[in-house]
């Protein structure tokens, strides 16, 4: 009974939720985010309290002069060495949750993500590559080799899984879920053998592991504002694109049109 009772009462708030208009909505999950940056900055070996933070980052603004009642040091934590990584990671989810939505519209399947269409594995792969090569980055450190590799292997894997899909001039959708799957197999299994054989692995598994988890190594500004570009060129041309992606969903002879 309780539990029939909860079920209903997570159906009521979604319902709750879904009727809320779209502005008013995307305004909250604003503010909830704004909250969620405030609460990471705050943790680490140094706690710092949301109020100092808040005071700090408004003071960057221009706008406001808070009286400084804290060690200068804590506002080059947050300012210089907490905050790059957090709107890092931030930026990085939102990029992850466009591709998500992306995925899903084109193929109609609300289980399609990145790991299932061999995305995911075709990076990790150019990673892994990047990482067992006795050199780590072309013209300096303004353009490392490991993110570029990691996009060409994205790229190239979703067109394997693409190509050995199609059947006839079409792209039947469970054609292309059940090649994305073999696709991902295997190229995981190309990564194991890569790393296993090499033998100058060792010493860079532990930060390969790191990077393939969603780490966030960030110590700058530029970086943010680089990633920062590309995300907002990429949701953009997503935006651009919603035309195609309703053509999708209006079935195969939609599509076709």
């Amino acid at each position: 009974m309780r539990l029939a009772t909860r079920k209903n009462q997570l159906k009521q708030l979604r319902g709750g939720v879904r009727a809320l208009p779209a502005p008013l909505l995307l305004l909250a999950l604003c503010a909830l985010l704004l909250v969620v940056i405030l609460i990471a900055v705050s943790f680490g070996s140094t706690p710092i309290p949301i109020s100092t933070i808040a005071q700090i980052l408004l003071n960057r603004t221009g706008l406001f002069h808070f009286a400084r009642q804290w060690d200068p040091t804590t506002e080059v934590i947050v300012w210089q060495l907490r905050m790059p990584v957090v709107i890092g990671a931030a930026l990085v989810g939102s990029a992850l949750a466009v591709a998500g939505v992306l995925f899903q519209g084109m193929l109609r399947n609300p289980l399609a993500d990145p790991f299932l269409i061999g995305t995911s594995s075709g990076a990790a792969l150019g990673a892994t590559i990047a990482f067992v090569l006795p050199f780590d980055t072309l013209y300096g450190s303004f353009f490392p080799l490991t993110p570029l590799l990691a996009f060409v292997g994205a790229i190239l894997s979703v067109l394997l899984v693409y190509a050995i899909a199609r059947v006839g001039g079409e792209t039947p959708v469970v054609t292309l879920l059940l090649a994305g799957v073999v696709v991902n197999a295997v190229l995981v299994a190309f990564q194991t053998l890569i790393l296993t054989l090499s033998p100058h692995a060792q010493f860079g598994i532990d930060a390969l592991f790191l990077w393939l988890a969603g780490g966030v190594s960030i110590t700058t500004w530029w970086p943010i504002v680089v990633v920062g570009a590309i995300i907002l060129a990429g949701v953009v041309c997503s935006l651009l694109l919603s035309n195609v992606l309703d053509a999708f969903g209006l079935g195969e002879e939609g599509a076709a049109h």
